[in-house]
């Protein structure tokens, strides 16, 4: 059985907002590259989301604002994608607005 981890997952950002121990955003925009946040090709979101990285281990799974490669505009952009592997069932996430 499949479960949400299974799922892949499109995030076009290249930060992410940091946070500290308690979740809450300490201002500081880091590079997704290199980390388990780095969505900018589609993965599994279980795939990483145990890696021993420091923020993954505050709260589990991914809850953070990304910031988005386009500024933001009027005309809705790509946020996201995220795609069930055998349904093929697909949500995509558009906006305006500068993170998601």
């Amino acid at each position: 059985m499949q479960t949400i981890y299974d799922h892949k997952m499109k995030i076009n950002a290249t930060t992410y907002a940091d946070v500290d121990s308690s979740m809450i955003t300490t201002g500081k925009l880091t590079p997704v590259e290199g980390t388990p946040f780095d969505f900018r090709t589609p993965h599994a979101i279980g795939e990483r989301n145990e890696a021993n990285d420091r923020v993954l281990q505050y709260g589990p799974g991914y809850d953070h604002s990304y910031t988005l490669q386009k500024a933001p505009s009027k005309d809705l952009i790509e946020a996201a994608v995220a795609e069930a592997p055998d349904s093929k069932i697909r949500m995509k996430v558009m906006t305006t607005e500068p993170a998601v």
